[in-house]
């Protein structure tokens, strides 16, 4: 992130356990606007607790809106509307190009990973390979993901993954499908064996489990970015909220909620 040396130092401060005063930022003044931000339902568990922190620790009130990836795009791609998007690195990046979102504001915030999840005291699935996967997968007595025609990641990946072992009927006829960034909820219920869902999803059901598809392929995670819109009325907030994501608290957070890295 391309910002000021003397404002990441000011902000760091900031961030760095100690309340300062918000007017002592510039840009930074009290104010009854919200920061405003969209994020995709895959890093909702972060984001939940995230915005209450900076608004502990900032003063500012934080407004989360969310949608799947898909939804958002849309929304986003004008800049109007918000002052952080939250979404994939590919979605962000392309919103830069449009001149939605600053450019120098754009900020890896972590790695989700397509994981078969399982409950805790049950046994671990082994899926260490592309047979042991499908093994799995034909002797599982449910499962449950997310609608692929809805666009969610970790579906949309796994629908493909099953069209590969050639066991996409057999899976669609025990599959219970649900909204995207729920896929993982019916095992918590009980009323799955098993689900896929992203290391982001699950990680905010008590109880929940996982083991990475395949994470040697590319293909199974999915990478997150932030940054700040061009249209924004308040950037300077809106940038120290992105900071704040990357600081050693937001990180300790994200790691907790199965968004490790950036």
């Amino acid at each position: 992130m391309k910002l000021p040396m003397m404002r990441i130092r000011l902000l760091a401060a900031l961030f760095s356990g100690a309340t300062l005063a918000a007017a002592a930022i510039p840009g930074f003044a009290q104010t009854d606007a919200p920061i405003v931000v969209l994020g995709s339902v895959a890093v909702r568990g972060a984001l939940d607790k995230l915005g209450p922190m900076f608004e502990k620790t900032s003063g500012r009130k934080v407004v989360i809106q969310y949608d799947s990836a898909a939804a958002l795009a849309s929304r986003a791609a004008t800049g109007e509307g918000y002052d952080v998007v939250v979404t994939s690195v590919g979605a962000v990046d392309g919103f830069v190009k449009t001149g939605a979102v600053a450019a120098d504001t754009e900020a890896v915030v972590g790695t989700a990973v397509a994981s078969l999840v399982y409950k805790h005291g049950t046994p671990k699935p082994d899926i260490s390979s592309p047979d042991a996967l499908k093994a799995v997968l034909l002797a599982a007595k449910s499962i449950s993901f997310s609608d692929p025609a809805a666009g969610g990641a970790s579906s949309v990946y796994f629908a493909g993954v099953a069209q590969r072992l050639g066991i996409s009927d057999a899976v669609m006829q025990k599959a219970t499908l649900t909204k995207v960034g729920e896929g993982a909820i019916p095992v918590g219920t009980g009323q799955t064996q098993y689900a896929v869902a992203q290391s982001s999803e699950y990680a905010v059901i008590p109880g929940l489990d996982g083991v990475p598809i395949f994470p040697a392929d590319p293909k199974s995670t999915s990478k997150f970015a932030a940054a700040v819109s061009t249209k924004s009325a308040q950037p300077d907030a809106a940038r120290a909220f992105v900071i704040f994501m990357r600081s050693p608290d937001g990180t300790a957070v994200r790691n907790a909620m199965g968004l490790g890295g950036g």
